[in-house]
């Protein structure tokens, strides 16, 4: 799918999907009956109502399929969100326990990392980009970090598992950027536009009276509400219902909001 289409809004991805396929159908159907009805027997009319029902339900098959596997993907990507967020409130946490100047500090660049996280790197992440300040503020929190476990001596249970959450911390921004990038693959969207097609066209085919041309238009727009139902959902960073950082911001906020005190020695 074209890229522009993500960042209409839902209403209008969905009227502009629907009035596409029953636009299509108007005009198949006409072109039929002025050039076409002549190429097909006069008693093909059951065979081609038959048709149109099956064709019409294989669509929708697969269409419910993709609108699943979409689906799968915005909660996956919306469950690693959440993941993220609470790693960075655990490692924030321990940084507390542990207590010493160098720790607050290190918590404090930390929170800084979460809000180049929410500010600058999540608009980029519609492009499959990322901040490549983040990059380096995370490489500080990893070398500062190794610096503490002298200040932990007396806690290394909290040390090893702030350092076990900061390298989660990493891999999941990871698989986030890379999941910037999911979406339908192309073979699903060819499979469903040309059995879009094959409807439209049987459509056209079918006798002319109103009463039948109503009944090949109701599918049209039925089709055409999943087919937009999948288009908003395909891709997790991009469009009006996309995966926010709401999660992350509110740890950020509740993380700077708490005082901080250094641990007596």
């Amino acid at each position: 799918m074209p890229d522009w289409i993500y960042l209409l809004p839902v209403g209008v991805i969905m009227a502009l999907v629907v009035g596409v396929l029953i636009g299509a159908d108007l005009v198949a159907a006409l072109f039929y009956r002025h050039f076409a009805r002549r190429w097909l027997p006069r008693d093909s009319a059951r065979t081609l109502i038959d048709s149109y029902r099956l064709t019409v339900t294989l669509t929708g098959l697969v269409l419910a399929f993709s609108l699943l596997q979409v689906q799968t993907n915005f909660r996956e990507v919306s469950t690693l969100v959440a993941h993220e967020a609470d790693t960075l409130d655990l490692a924030a946490r321990e940084l507390q326990q542990i207590g010493d100047a160098d720790a607050l500090a290190l918590r404090r660049r930390l929170i800084a990392y979460g809000e180049a996280i929410v500010v600058e790197e999540w608009p980029r992440l519609a492009h499959g980009g990322y901040s490549a300040r983040a990059d380096g503020m995370y490489a500080e929190l990893l070398r500062l970090a190794g610096g503490l476990q002298s200040a932990a001596a007396d806690q290394p249970a909290v040390y090893d598992d702030l350092i076990r959450n900061l390298d989660l911390l990493g891999n999941l921004r990871d698989e986030r950027i890379a999941a910037a990038g999911v979406r339908l693959p192309g073979p699903f969207w060819l499979t469903i536009w040309a059995m879009t097609a094959v409807c439209v066209l049987l459509a056209a085919s079918l006798p002319a009276t109103f009463a039948d041309r109503l009944a090949t238009l109701l599918p049209a727009a039925a089709l055409g509400l999943l087919i937009a139902l999948v288009i908003i959902i395909d891709v997790p960073f991009e469009g009006e219902f996309s995966v926010r950082p709401t999660e992350m911001l509110h740890v950020v906020r509740e993380l700077g909001s708490v005082p901080t005190a250094t641990r007596a020695p």
